[in-house]
């Protein structure tokens, strides 16, 4: 006999008919009448589409299969992923367990069987002899104890393509008939829609596993409000913020959560629902579960895809301990510089070599000061004084490190390195001066003493870390290169100067200065004496005429002075003060040349 291929006919796929010609079985009854068929049929796409679980839909296409067209088996046959193999799904696996993920029973390999046939033509198959049609493969008889007599086989097929075949087997009484391929047609109909819905749950339970991980893992609260403006969903990190269990949040008034002082964020979730514009509030305060918080709030608008609004999301950025330590910081170096730490890896404040200049400033005679004015009005000029020497150091992006007494440290390079850290080290050295030059005029017309300062500054390696005891630390710098700054500042006394910096600061400055060479000193540690020079403030060299043949003469001085030439150093020096009577510099040099002459001439 021949075997009868019918094409799948897409007007086919639902249509259940009754059996009114001679497919009736040979046993004459035929599968009852055409409304019991068509409620069986019904039944059975019913069972189908009510799966979504891949195993427990294919054994009920199986058995459903099997019972609507009286056959021995059924067998449903799915596409792997990569479309290299047929996997079987029979209903002899009824009784195994369903969370089985060896419900697998069978892999084809492409083109062998009826099953890869029917699938390739895209159309029914109905084979009345299956061993007499070469496309037929024995194999699977002898593996699973079977012997095959008839098979009708349909593709599955959807708009986005074939997913599997639904084979059965063995008519009860004679062959399948053309009612069989109408409900194997609309079987299969069902099964293509019934396996799209499991893929289309599947990837629905994937998104929703995703976005609630996502959702759990982030370090922002996130809260989001339906239509009536009641907690729908809530993180782990909001429930912290909030400080309550998430079975008290979800489902309850947006008000209830956030009570009080807090309702401006409801409001801006009203607001955002009605114009579908997110709203941003930087450094807000909100007050939760008794404390206070520091936060930045964005309320952003929910739609679905017909852009229908469904809501909005509330996300809460706890910036209060960022807040805490920003505020910390500043005290000691420029907001911008504490921003710009905050922001880089926590182990900038880790213990560090790094290359730095370093700037020491020291009240002068603060002792005697302080026995004129008392305990109150020391402390007075003291505020003022480090008040001016701040503002100064972060208008050039110095870092504060520390007051000590009358004095102050200060660092350039720390915690970040810049390219011009020495020519900032002396800008805000200048300034300093220059800003104390108006104060002591202020105070002079205020009835006051005038007040001096002296200014050291090196260049060098340095450690900067975190450094203190278990329960006080600071950030800050050691080192003998903050040693020398020290000792610059202490030397402007005996140089008659107001800024003295180091060789290894002078030979790095990239801007002018008038600057000249004072000398070199010993450094304990060191075998070869520093370079000191004196760097004029603005304000003294306005004062000066003919600037650079000042420079220059006390430059040949100090040389003259250094190679034991005191009398040529004597008349540079003199030539200096000749220029410019208030050169006490240059007339403190000449003092120095008269002190060394009694010991030259010995």
């Amino acid at each position: 006999m021949v075997p009868s291929v019918r094409p799948a006919r897409t007007e086919d796929a639902f249509i259940l008919r009754p059996t009114t010609d001679g497919d009736e079985d040979l046993c004459g009854h035929g599968g009852g009448n055409g409304a019991d068929r068509t409620a069986q049929a019904l039944g059975a796409v019913a069972a189908i589409m009510a799966q979504i679980d891949p195993p427990a839909l294919s054994r009920t296409v199986a058995t459903e299969a099997a019972r609507l067209l009286d056959a021995e088996r059924a067998t449903l046959f799915l596409l792997d992923r990569a479309g290299s193999s047929l996997c079987a799904f029979s209903d002899a696996d009824a009784d195994a367990d369903a969370d089985a993920d060896d419900a697998r029973i069978l892999h084809l390999p492409p083109g062998r069987g009826l099953a890869w046939a029917a699938l390739a033509a895209g159309s029914i198959i109905n084979v009345p002899q299956a061993y007499a049609d070469l496309r037929f493969d024995p194999e699977s008889d002898r593996k699973n104890g079977t012997f095959t007599r008839s098979v009708l086989a349909a593709p599955i097929m959807t708009r986005s393509g074939r997913l599997g075949v639904l084979e059965v087997a063995n008519k009860a009484c004679g062959s399948f008939g053309r009612d069989d391929e109408h409900r194997l047609s609309a079987l299969c109909a069902a099964v293509a829609a019934a396996l799209e819905n499991a893929r289309l749950f599947r990837e629905l339970q994937n998104i929703k596993c995703y976005s609630d991980s996502v959702l759990q893992s982030m370090s922002n609260g996130v809260l989001t409000l339906d239509g009536q403006f009641c907690i729908a969903t809530c993180n782990a990190a909001a429930l912290r913020l909030i400080g309550r269990r998430r079975g008290d949040v979800v489902g309850a008034a947006a008000e209830q959560i956030l009570p009080g002082g807090n309702a401006w964020v409801i409001e801006r979730a009203r607001r955002v629902a009605a114009t579908r514009l997110a709203d941003i509030s930087m450094d807000a305060e909100l007050c939760l579960s008794g404390r206070s918080l520091a936060v930045n709030v964005t309320v952003l608008p929910l739609v679905d895809c017909h852009t229908t609004a469904i809501g909005t999301m509330i996300v809460l950025e706890d910036i209060t301990t960022e807040k805490r330590v920003k505020a910390m910081m500043s005290r000691y170096m420029d907001p911008r510089l504490a921003g710009q730490l905050l922001e880089r890896d926590g182990d900038v404040l880790g213990g560090r070599s790094v290359r730095a200049t370093m700037l020491f400033c020291d009240l002068r005679n603060s002792t005697a000061l302080a026995e004129h004015l008392g305990a109150q009005g020391t402390v007075a000029l003291l505020n003022e004084f480090f008040t001016l020497v701040e503002s100064c150091l972060r208008a050039e992006g110095g870092m504060l490190d520390k007051f000590i007494g009358d004095a102050v440290l200060a660092a350039f390079g720390i915690p970040f390195p810049g390219e011009d850290d020495e020519d900032r080290a002396v800008r805000a050295a200048m300034a300093m001066a220059a800003a104390l030059g108006q104060w002591n005029e202020a105070r002079r017309a205020g009835g006051r003493a005038a007040v001096q300062m002296g200014i050291g500054i090196n260049t060098d390696i340095v450690v900067a870390g975190n450094i203190g005891s278990l329960k006080r630390m600071d950030y800050t710098v050691i080192g003998a290169g903050v040693n020398l700054a020290a000792r610059l500042e202490k030397a402007c006394k005996r140089y008659g100067a107001a800024i003295l910096v180091s060789g290894h600061t002078a030979r790095r400055l990239k801007g002018r200065y008038p600057i000249r060479p004072v000398d070199a000193i010993g450094m304990p540690g060191r075998s070869d004496p520093v370079e000191v020079y004196e760097i004029i403030p603005d304000h003294v060299a306005q004062a000066f005429t003919n600037l650079d043949d000042s420079l220059a003469q006390f430059s040949r001085g100090v040389g003259f002075r250094r190679q034991g030439r005191l009398e040529d150093a004597e008349t540079c020096f003199r030539a200096c003060l000749s220029l410019n009577p208030a050169d006490r510099g240059a007339a403190m040099q000449l003092e120095a040349c008269g002190r060394a002459r009694p010991a030259a001439g010995s």
